[in-house]
């Protein structure tokens, strides 16, 4: 009887590591330049709008904002640039400006005080 629940205790532990080692990590590495044309990015701020970021070029995004029901509230071209080393950048358009950090997975955008979480669709 012992030697079946260590056989069973085993091929348990066997099942778990397996289980753990085929699980597949996102990419949270920093892409190129080029691999960010043409990426949509999409979060909700702290209130109930609807962030997106399309990087429309190596030196264009365009920002809109939605409400809820999908009205759109405002949409801005801006002017960006990247660093790829660090994955940071900083967009601009008159006085309105915005900066962050990009990975494979996600952006962290900086308004003003507010930082908002988007996920690349």
């Amino acid at each position: 009887m012992k030697t079946w629940k260590l056989i069973a205790g085993t091929l348990l532990t066997l099942l778990v590591c397996l289980h753990l080692a085929s699980c597949g990590e996102e990419d949270y590495s920093t892409p190129t330049a080029d691999a960010l044309v043409n990426t949509t990015w999409t979060g909700k701020d702290s209130g109930s709008m609807y962030n997106q970021v399309i990087i429309v070029s190596r030196t264009n995004l365009t920002y809109i904002v939605r409400a809820e029901n999908g009205e759109e509230s405002s949409r801005e071209t801006m002017q960006y640039t990247y660093n790829e080393s660090d994955g940071t950048f900083r967009a601009w358009s008159g006085s309105f400006e915005m900066s962050g950090t990009i990975n494979n997975a996600y952006m962290t955008l900086r308004i003003g005080d507010e930082q908002l979480i988007l996920d690349k669709e």
